[in-house]
């Protein structure tokens, strides 16, 4: 893990973690670390986790694996037309005719 150590430092000072402070009570730097940038840290691995999801969810749907599905309880669409019926312009047209 790489970091700025001037600007580490001045991080650990901002929040009151002095790092020889630390490391003269048995910890180590890396530890100081996490506990610092623990935030960032938290919001760099979500933002990671979300777009690998997202690219399998992307690549899953060009693959057509998200088509709909028939209905189970009725397989066979029923035609909804009807043919004996009088068309909407049809009746507008005698509705404008009347008086």
């Amino acid at each position: 893990m790489f970091f700025a150590v001037n600007n580490f430092f001045k991080d650990a000072m901002a929040v009151k973690m002095n790092p020889y402070q630390w490391l003269a009570q048995g910890g180590n730097l890396n530890q100081l670390y996490n506990t610092i940038y623990f935030d960032r840290l938290v919001k760099e691995a979500t933002e990671k986790a979300v777009a690998e999801a997202k690219a399998k969810w992307d690549e899953a749907a060009g693959k057509g694996d998200r088509a709909p599905k028939p209905n189970p309880a009725d397989p066979a669409p029923k035609n909804t037309t009807v043919e004996d019926g009088i068309s909407l312009a049809k009746l507008l047209e005698d509705a404008a005719s009347r008086k």
